[in-house]
């Protein structure tokens, strides 16, 4: 009946916690507002993954990490307000350094890819398509006619970049569904 000894452990020691992949997974998880840890207590949360329980001071380093995040989270949002501020008082001019409008937030963006959508870059030249709306006059011919072939680039490559896209997030879908299995 003696007093029983823990076996020896044996094995590689666990990697250093500021190194590893269950505290990089659990600043995710302690980053989005709507992961289930934040209902968690701490006994919870160190069961919830086998990695945590490999450190006898999970507590404090939950605790720090927390301290971390939460901070982050103050300094993110303070430079959000001084970048709103800025902006606010130091607006964007009408033209850009080249002298004519900002194509992102101009008209002739919206109506040029629906021009180039219908086709229309295909029955005349970047020229005579920018002599049909006012707002692409707004543009020197050669600068419109970059963003022609620019638009047009764009939407053949669109369908490629949808697949690449939708097949990456079914690898990570696919991922987290086995990843529940095992868990």
């Amino acid at each position: 009946m003696g007093g029983e000894e823990d076996p020896p452990k044996t094995g590689p020691k666990p990697k250093a916690w500021q190194h590893r992949e269950a505290k990089k997974d659990l600043k995710r998880s302690l980053l989005n507002p709507s992961s289930p840890i934040h209902n968690m207590t701490l006994e919870d949360i160190r069961n919830s993954d086998e990695r945590f329980g490999q450190y006898p001071n999970f507590a404090k380093y939950y605790g720090d990490l927390k301290k971390q995040v939460e901070e982050e989270k103050r300094r993110v949002h303070q430079d959000d307000i001084a970048a709103a501020k800025f902006m606010k008082s130091n607006p964007r001019s009408f033209l850009n350094q080249r002298g004519y409008p900002h194509w992102n937030t101009h008209a002739a963006k919206a109506l040029l890819e629906v021009d180039v959508a219908n086709n229309l870059h295909l029955e005349m030249k970047p020229n005579q398509l920018r002599g049909t709306k006012k707002a692409y006059k707004d543009f020197p011919p050669e600068v419109f006619a970059k963003w022609v072939c620019r638009e047009v680039s764009k939407q053949k490559t669109a369908q490629f970049w949808a697949y690449k896209r939708n097949k990456r997030g079914m690898k990570m879908y696919l991922r987290e569904i086995a990843e529940r299995v095992v868990n």
